[in-house]
């Protein structure tokens, strides 16, 4: 893979990591409450919000079933969260 690919690769593996996160944290949900049901670690779903590890299609199908959207009002808190 050429190395602008990889880097194009990385920057979308980091921004759906950071939305999962932005929309776990405006839901009031733990690390632990959506790896349990989506049936991986916390470990992992935490590297995946940090942009380390690229999910699976089974990991972003579980994951986007149990995240709910991103209400527009809540977004600057959640993203004020996430930053501190």
């Amino acid at each position: 893979m050429p190395w602008h690919d990889e880097r194009m690769l990385n920057r979308n593996v980091l921004h759906i990591g950071m939305i999962w996160r932005l929309r776990r944290v405006a839901a009031g949900l733990r690390q632990q409450d959506i790896a349990g049901r989506a049936g991986i670690t916390t470990t992992r779903l935490s590297a995946i919000e940090r942009g380390e590890q690229e999910p699976s299609e089974l990991d972003r199908k579980s994951i986007e079933r149990l995240l709910p959207q991103l209400p527009t009002e809540n977004l600057t808190e959640a993203k004020e969260a996430v930053a501190t």
